[in-house]
């Protein structure tokens, strides 16, 4: 006769993952907080987001003739984030993912996918505006390019960060 596991157990189980996100996520924004006053590094040869709310010269040009361009161009962009957020989710999943390590690591790990899932999100923001772009109108077409420009400096800007921290905080 076979036993199953007692629900007990598993509610432990659980009870420890709880606590352990709850740390994570307590680190995390005690790490945030300690480093806010430093002023973010930008990695070398990256453009820093316009900071007056305008969208890059370069979206700002293209006109509804262009849209079917546009819309590859910014499609092949999310591509290359998307691509470089799944090296980077990688390079987390790794951190800790031998039998002995130790919560610093595991606390690292939880953080980095944390910021990561941000970052996602962003990407799927940016993704929406962009099918918006491709399903635009003339009449609305530079409010929807505004749109999605606006949603990718903030996707640009975060996941720049985003990638520092890992790059900074988990090894390779």
């Amino acid at each position: 006769m076979q036993t199953q596991p007692s629900t007990k157990g598993k509610a432990m189980k659980y009870k420890a993952l709880a606590v352990a996100f709850v740390l994570a996520v307590g680190l995390a924004a005690w790490l945030g907080a300690t480093n806010a006053s430093a002023a973010p590094v930008a990695p070398q040869g990256a453009k820093a987001a316009p900071e007056t709310g305008e969208m890059a010269p370069a979206m700002r040009d293209y006109t509804f003739e262009q849209k079917s361009q546009f819309v590859d161009d910014m499609k092949k962009e999310l591509t290359a984030i998307d691509n470089e957020l799944k090296s980077l989710n990688a390079k987390a999943e790794q951190l800790g993912a031998e039998e002995l390590v130790d919560t610093k690591d595991k606390l690292l790990k939880l953080e980095a996918i944390y910021k990561l899932d941000i970052v996602r999100g962003d990407w799927l923001e940016a993704e929406k505006r962009l099918q918006r772009a491709e399903n635009a109108a003339e009449p609305t077409w530079n409010d929807v390019k505004h749109d999605f420009g606006k949603a990718y400096d903030e996707l640009k800007d975060s996941f720049e960060k985003t990638r520092q921290w890992v790059n900074d905080n988990v090894e390779p």
